[in-house]
């Protein structure tokens, strides 16, 4: 009789600067270990694929047509992972020794999904360590804890749970959490580290990519005069988001120097998730191929 599959991890890859080698290397052994599988989902094509399935033969790796959105590389990740809980990551990131088993035990019900903290990892310039404060900051303390948010590159849910909202139009985490009200399990121990893939110019278009989004689910139901007070009240976000990155002690003492000297790329990056989130409350999500 084959041992049940505990856990399905789907990396999701686009860019061969992430590094998907190295991220593999360390997440496979600690997968395999826990009973669990790894699903690598990109838009390459088997040429392109020789020299990395080379090094993990045994690995599943699975192929979609462009656009390679996050939402639909889930979805496709998911209608073959086999595991009772499913993790998703992404190939820019490393994952610490014994994430896996701290997945699999943050997991404890059909109610819950599982996050850890986001990491900065080396080789960031001043930009990117702003980029990283501002999508991550949230996640960056070890000990600290969020009752209500959970990055997309290190998430966990029952499989059973996103199998009953598949709509087979792919998964997106904000309306997966907006729409269930799974409760978010902080799992010091499940920790990853991301590397520095883009310039700041597509971490910017990427933000703007996913405020819109952001905005646009969460006012599908309102009325056109909320929708308008809401994008107008985006000319204030800037400065609330900025005093939220400030509220963390960790962020304060960690990254001081980034705070001072690299100011001027924070509030870009904070002004552009904003003028995105304004963007979608008054038109909707439009088209994005960018992911958290």
């Amino acid at each position: 009789m084959a041992t049940p599959i505990r856990l399905s991890v789907v990396i999701v890859w686009r860019d061969e600067r992430e590094g998907i080698v190295a991220c593999l290397h360390s997440l496979v052994k600690q997968v395999e270990a826990a009973e669990g599988e790894v699903i690598v989902v990109s838009d390459k094509v088997e040429s392109e694929l020789i020299s990395d399935r080379d090094v993990f033969p045994h690995l599943r790796w699975l192929h979609i047509d462009p656009p390679l959105t996050e939402p639909r590389a889930w979805q496709a990740g998911l209608r073959i992972a086999q595991g009772e809980t499913v993790a998703f990551g992404q190939a820019r990131c490393r994952y610490t020794p014994g994430w896996a088993e701290a997945a699999l035990s943050a997991r404890m019900d059909k109610d819950h999904v599982a996050t850890g903290p986001v990491m900065l990892g080396q080789g960031h310039t001043l930009a990117g360590r702003a980029n990283y404060l501002c999508d991550y900051g949230a996640f960056a303390n070890p000990a600290g804890e969020r009752s209500n948010q959970a990055p997309s590159n290190n998430i966990a849910f029952e499989r059973r749970a996103l199998s009953a909202l598949s709509e087979g139009q792919g998964l997106h985490k904000s309306a997966l959490l907006r729409r269930r009200k799974f409760r978010v399990v902080w799992a010091p121990a499940m920790e990853v580290t991301i590397r520095p893939v883009r310039s700041f110019l597509s971490d910017a278009i990427a933000r703007f990519h996913r405020g819109r989004q952001y905005a646009a689910l969460r006012a599908r139901e309102w009325s056109w005069p909320s929708r308008i007070v809401c994008g107008v009240a985006c000319v204030f976000l800037p400065a609330l988001l900025f005093a939220r990155l400030l509220r963390s002690k960790y962020v304060r003492m960690e990254f001081s120097n980034t705070i001072t000297i690299g100011f001027p790329w924070i509030a870009t990056s904070l002004a552009t998730w904003s003028f995105g989130e304004m963007i979608g409350y008054w038109t909707g999500p439009g088209v994005s191929q960018q992911f958290a």
